[in-house]
């Protein structure tokens, strides 16, 4: 089963669950304000991606507020993705997985993926 992490009113959580309603592809909805997705699966989206920036919601209240652009890069990995973890509104949206592979963000590239795959 899917699980598509976003937040209703969000125009690109919107997108990534109209994307899989028109390929008719179950999943199930979690807001990401409430619960954050595991390490494991923000480990699995930093797979699909060269940098880790890509699976952050850089456009963020949170990102700005914690002026996060400057503090990111003395990071380690595992700490950027601790934080993520602990705060779900600094992914990506939207974010998806199935437990075996994860990605951020609604690029044709993502939801064309999670399509063909036809979960």
């Amino acid at each position: 089963m899917i699980t598509l992490y976003g937040i209703k009113r969000c125009s690109t959580s919107s997108k990534g669950e109209k994307a899989l309603k028109e390929a008719g592809i179950p999943y199930e909805f979690v807001d990401i304000r409430t619960i954050s997705p595991s390490v494991e699966a923000l480990r699995q989206a930093l797979g699909r991606v060269d940098k880790i920036k890509k699976i952050v919601n850089t456009s963020g209240q949170i990102y700005r507020k914690e002026h996060l652009k400057d503090k990111l890069d003395q990071m380690s990995e595992e700490e950027i993705l601790d934080l993520l973890h602990q705060e779900g509104r600094l992914v990506k949206r939207p974010f998806i997985t199935d437990g075996t592979m994860s990605t951020a963000g609604a690029s044709e590239e993502n939801l064309k993926y999670w399509i063909e795959r036809g979960h």
